[in-house]
């Protein structure tokens, strides 16, 4: 069975279009990666509350990670993931309602992970039901 983390990181990987560039948790060796690369770190999940349907409502944050050779790069990629995520509507993932999605960017810096490259990060919150099944 599937956690939401790995669903969520599937559907990210679906509607921003980044297979076989996209990473859950962490990176593999620098050496193994390209310079252009994407990375979903869960950084805390919590239950809000149970509803009187017996639903449980949560409260999930993650991190996006993006990097480039280029700080423009980065920006330009890091803005559209924004753009994306903060215009969907209500959907539906595999036993679970997302009711919100919002992020917030950081812009480019310096990869201290990589010579010559720079990362960028959006923090993604998102409110769920999962749904009774």
């Amino acid at each position: 069975m599937k956690t939401f983390h790995q669903i969520f990181f599937d559907f990210l990987e679906d509607i921003l279009d980044i297979k076989d560039i996209f990473y859950l948790y962490k990176l593999p060796s620098t050496k193994e990666t390209e310079t252009k690369i994407w990375w979903l770190v869960p950084l805390a999940d919590s239950l809000s509350q149970k509803l009187v349907t017996f639903e449980k409502d949560y409260l999930n944050t993650y991190i996006l990670n993006y990097r480039s050779s280029s700080s423009s790069d980065v920006d330009t990629q890091i803005e559209k993931a924004k753009h994306i995520l903060n215009n969907l509507k209500c959907i539906n993932l595999e036993g679970y309602k997302v009711i919100k999605i919002d992020c917030t960017s950081s812009s480019a810096n310096d990869d201290l992970d990589t010579e010559n490259a720079k990362r960028g990060s959006l923090t993604i919150n998102i409110r769920l039901i999962k749904e009774n099944i």
